[in-house]
């Protein structure tokens, strides 16, 4: 085998594994607060307008368009019954149907494009925002519940005594709750989940209740790789969540899941955070389990299965890393990381 050849397969694995980083460095970097923020707060700044909407016209979707009639403006600024063409990006879940009912945000402004924090009129016209962060339309089954989470954005500037705002936080909760618990359309899913997430204030907020109804919640989940990992962030940061419950839940997870991966997707980043959430269990089965993520094609699957392997059994862990042999397919970080573990 030639010398340029070997470089040529080196150079294409290291894109491999780049590329693996960089998806994971993303989820890591959209689930941390400060960068991201929560999705309703982001949703209700004062340049943006949620409304109820009927959808008029949804013929031109795949040519990027839909055409809406305002019922009630929730925030910002519209007139009742004025027709909307509103632009559309490509979207995952379409689902516009002629005459149905949608919570809906969009803008006429766009984002200035030298000055920072100002905006101008978009000369292509309105259009219906992206959820930020997962990238899906702010385009949701419209119900009274999720309506009233939107309107509580006009609320927070109000909250001027620790009364109000216990009120307020505690109201928000049962909300997200609710709506998690009856949502069944994607998109509000999306805006869903997330909020939970990057809602620090809440993390001691919600009652132990409202916790077991999350977690029955996660069990029944059907969201996709990307929006589970964020609900198994979310329960592992709040305060009430039973512990030993969400274990199970992501040991159930990992028994679901294959330690190779597509490292071009979120399959790395549900493995890792479920592992995250596995480490309250101390059964002998658990740890089999996550033994069999330190054969993954991911290092950081690798790193995360070894941490967790050494929260619930040090002992066994370092024995079951001593007695396994790695597959061919096994890359140079996760032996390396393995024998960092063993050196201690």
């Amino acid at each position: 085998m030639s010398k340029l050849f070997v470089r040529l397969i080196t150079v294409k694995s290291l894109l491999k594994i780049s590329l693996a980083t960089v998806m994971l460095v993303i989820a890591q970097f959209s689930m941390a607060a400060k960068p991201w923020g929560p999705t309703l707060t982001h949703l209700a700044k004062a340049v943006n307008t949620t409304a109820v909407v009927e959808i008029e016209e949804s013929a031109g979707i795949d040519d990027g368009w839909v055409k809406i009639k305002v019922i009630e403006t929730v925030l910002g600024q519209t007139a009742p019954a004025e027709i909307i063409n509103l632009r559309i990006k490509n979207d995952s879940f379409k689902g516009f149907t002629k005459g149905e009912r949608k919570l809906v945000t969009f803008s006429y402004l766009r984002k200035h494009p030298t000055l920072r924090d100002e905006y101008i009129d978009d000369p292509k016209g309105p259009r219906i925002l992206d959820i930020r962060g997962v990238t899906t339309l702010a385009a949701f089954d419209y119900s009274d519940d999720l309506k009233t989470l939107f309107e509580l954005q006009k609320k927070v500037h109000e909250l001027d005594s620790d009364f109000k705002k216990e009120a307020f936080l505690v109201k928000n909760s049962n909300l997200l709750v609710s709506q998690v618990a009856k949502a069944g359309d994607a998109r509000t899913q999306r805006l869903l989940i997330p909020e939970i997430l990057l809602r620090e204030d809440l993390y001691s907020v919600f009652s132990k209740k409202q916790s077991a109804q999350l977690l029955k919640a996660l069990a029944q989940s059907e969201r996709g790789n990307e929006i589970d990992s964020l609900f198994f962030d979310a329960m592992l940061k709040i305060e009430s969540t039973n512990d030993k419950k969400l274990s199970k839940l992501a040991l159930k997870k990992l028994d679901q899941s294959n330690p190779h991966v597509n490292l071009a997707s979120f399959e790395a980043t549900i493995v890792v955070t479920a592992l995250k959430a596995s480490t309250q269990s101390s059964s002998k089965k658990s740890i089999k389990t996550i033994a069999k993520f330190v054969d993954s094609n991911s290092p950081a699957i690798v790193k995360q299965a070894i941490r967790s392997m050494d929260a619930i059994n040090p002992n066994k862990a370092r024995e079951i890393l001593e007695n396994m042999e790695l597959s061919d397919e096994a890359h140079r970080d996760s032996k390396q990381a393995i024998a960092a573990y063993l050196k201690q």
